[in-house]
């Protein structure tokens, strides 16, 4: 039997990505764009690894990959099958370029305004000393003395007035030109340096695109509960917030679908990982139907994959945009987590219109960002210093996040419920209602530990009594003094309990 797709996927044995990964790469990427349909079965893995010319083991861990991701499942002595839940897709061409992920387009689907709005600032908060914080990344993990080397570099080259003269808007060139091929290797993508805009950090992506893609009027679909900084970024801006529950697959599309009947809508918002705050990820199936929905009707997605390179499981999924053929897709990341979180750096990755307009907002506040730190950073990146440091990170953060979670398990589950995150840098805790949090949180400041009273994270007129607990800036010993403190509080609470009644 002749199965097409097998031209359609290419493997590139000199690449540093595992080959399992690349081929399911492709085979994830061919299942978003329809030419792979739901229900249909894929051949067998010794027919796969001989069209393919790789070993069967190769096959059978990419396809293992795939069904733990939830494209496909396998059925006793049958077969594996693309998942039956994902929505029908119509094949589209990527410009004849079928085997790697589609050129991220020149214009954006979506109508863009005439206007850019004033710009305005919005408000930070400093990280408390010690903390179950939201959930930031551990300074004294990051390459600082490399980075104090190649920053010192910079800035004592003697290039470095032409450099500085040359600042632009969209950032260092070199590291957008060193930046864009590693996106497009690790993350399924096929963009340019040109389709880049560098910034300082994800906050800052967030703010400039609401005020180049919002108007008074529009409406913004967010989470139930939903990053706050974003939210009132939209609302500056003029935007209502359309709210929408997220799930255990995240955001729930088939709700978004049935208010798209109804309304107009210019923007829908998502975490793409770590769904902020409950940590959840969008589901495959939800990907497609987003995509599919933006297509309908003509709507942007912002795509916040600000995480990403924090996954202990499986891989993380490929990003919505991997997809996008057609411009409908905006992607923002952030290297602050890989840094330090003073080290305010991040991206878009957008069509070259939607850049133009971005570029002329930047310049409007007078930002070029910081053509030191970009420099020292592309040094970072090419001397391999990045790359090792994150695998270094993630090790450490999976131990700290196993450690916590293991606590509250075996010592506070009579408290508290939650699952353990497959990645990012905090555990979502439910508490129960015998525990208020604004108490209890009071109690552990007297203690000297900060811990959220949770009412950040309460949607409208709902009380939740739960909070994000990060791990990633604590060690495990710290992580251990810190729970004590909270079980201490949380004790007290019960003695207290018990006394009243």
């Amino acid at each position: 039997m002749s199965y097409p797709f097998f031209n359609e996927i290419e493997l590139d044995r000199a690449c540093e990505v595992a080959l399992y990964i690349q081929l399911s790469n492709n085979l994830a990427r061919l299942i978003k764009r329809g030419t792979l349909k739901p229900g249909f079965k894929l051949p067998g893995t010794r027919v796969m690894a001989l069209q393919l010319g790789v070993n069967r083991n190769t096959i059978v861990a990419a396809l293992s990959e795939l069904e733990a991701e939830g494209w496909i499942y396998s059925r006793d002595r049958s077969g594996w099958y693309i998942n039956d839940d994902l929505p029908m897709v119509k094949p589209r061409s990527a410009n004849g370029n079928l085997g790697i992920a589609c050129c991220y387009p020149e214009a954006t689907g979506f109508a863009l305004y005439g206007a850019v709005p004033q710009a305005q600032r919005a408000p930070q908060i400093p990280p408390p000393r010690l903390a179950f914080d939201d959930g930031s990344s551990d300074p004294r993990l990051a390459p600082l003395q490399e980075y104090a080397r190649e920053y010192a570099s910079v800035l004592q080259s003697p290039r470095l007035t032409t450099l500085l003269e040359q600042a632009s808007p969209m950032g260092d060139r070199r590291l957008r030109d060193i930046y864009t091929p590693l996106l497009n290797q690790y993350r399924g993508l096929n963009v340019k340096p040109g389709q880049m805009i560098l910034t300082r950090g994800a906050t800052q992506a967030i703010y400039l695109l609401s005020r180049v893609l919002l108007c008074p009027g529009d409406k913004a679909v967010v989470g139930q509960s939903s990053y706050q900084v974003a939210n009132h970024a939209f609302e500056q801006a003029g935007a209502a917030l359309l709210r929408i529950p997220v799930d255990q697959k995240g955001l729930q599309t088939g709700v978004l679908e049935e208010l798209l009947q109804r309304q107009r809508i210019r923007l829908v918002y998502i975490p793409s990982h770590h769904y902020w705050p409950t940590t959840v990820a969008l589901a495959p199936e939800r990907r497609v139907q987003l995509l599919e929905l933006a297509r309908k009707y003509r709507f942007a997605i912002l795509e916040d994959d600000y995480d990403y390179d924090y996954h202990y499981q499986h891989k993380p999924l490929l990003p919505i945009a991997s997809a996008d053929c057609e411009g409908y897709v905006i992607y923002i990341g952030s290297y602050s987590k890989k840094l330090f979180p003073a080290a305010r750096a991040g991206f878009i990755l957008a069509p070259q219109n939607l850049i133009q307009r971005l570029v002329r907002a930047r310049q409007l506040i007078g930002d070029v960002g910081d053509p030191v730190q970009e420099r020292a950073l592309a040094r970072l990146i090419e001397l391999g210093t990045m790359r090792r440091y994150g695998k270094k990170a993630l090790r450490a953060y999976r131990k700290r996040r196993d450690h916590l979670c293991r606590l509250l398990s075996e010592e506070l589950s009579f408290a508290v419920d939650f699952e353990v995150p497959e990645g990012g840098m905090a555990v979502w805790v439910r508490f129960k209602a015998g525990y208020p949090l604004p108490e209890l949180a009071r109690r552990c400041r007297e203690k000297g530990l900060y811990l959220s009273d949770g009412l950040a994270y309460n949607p409208p007129g709902e009380q939740w009594n739960a909070c994000r607990m990060g791990f990633a800036a604590l060690n495990c010993d710290e992580i251990s003094a810190a729970f004590r403190l909270l079980k201490d509080s949380v004790l007290e609470m019960s003695g207290a309990t018990v006394i009243e009644n």
